[in-house]
């Protein structure tokens, strides 16, 4: 049922909360107006810290925080269009130097 409402919404350009960059998708009631996250950093919170841990962010998290995938984020129609985001080399809470 969640997910019919949110396919009611307009898919949207959206600033990624977690590195600044553009993205498209729907927006989730758990961030704010203007926010979602983009594919790239979906990607990095899925990636596990270390070779055989676990990854950064359970999916619980990320639904929780992001929304539904291919819904709110990773939207797949053709409107799902990548600008220029930053480098995550640049931004020190993704790569931190320790």
């Amino acid at each position: 049922m969640e997910e019919s409402k949110e396919l009611l919404k307009p898919i949207r350009s959206l600033f990624c909360a977690c590195c600044g960059g553009f993205t498209r998708g729907r927006q989730w009631f758990n961030q704010d107006t203007g926010y979602g996250i983009c594919s790239d950093c979906i990607a990095w919170l899925r990636k596990p810290k270390s070779e055989t841990g676990p990854p950064r962010e359970s999916e619980d998290y990320i639904r929780d925080c992001y929304g539904i995938e291919g819904i709110n984020f990773n939207v797949t129609d053709k409107a799902q269009v990548s600008y220029g985001r930053p480098s995550h080399s640049i931004n020190p809470i993704l790569n931190p130097i320790n």
